[in-house]
């Protein structure tokens, strides 16, 4: 799934694909390997690495969707994006 978004008023393009260990995210030709686990409503555990060799680090994804508008509030770990 490729999709363009807005994040602190820059546009990004962002491109998503299922893998067998997760997914390849791609944010701005720059590649990210997640492992994503929802763990509440509007809340998502994700562990992600830079590439195959690199540590990986936790976040908290909060997606909330906003009234009507198909737009919605992202907090990476308690930060409005």
């Amino acid at each position: 799934m490729k999709f363009q978004l807005d994040v602190a008023d820059k546009p990004r393009t962002v491109d998503v694909r299922r893998q067998p260990q997760g997914y390849r995210v791609v944010v701005d030709n720059r590649v990210h390997l997640v492992d994503a686990v929802r763990v509440g409503p509007h809340t998502w555990s994700l562990i992600v690495r830079d590439d195959e060799k690199s540590s990986a680090r936790s976040v908290e994804v909060v997606v909330v969707p906003r009234n009507g508008n198909g737009a919605f509030d992202v907090y990476l770990d308690g930060y409005h994006i």
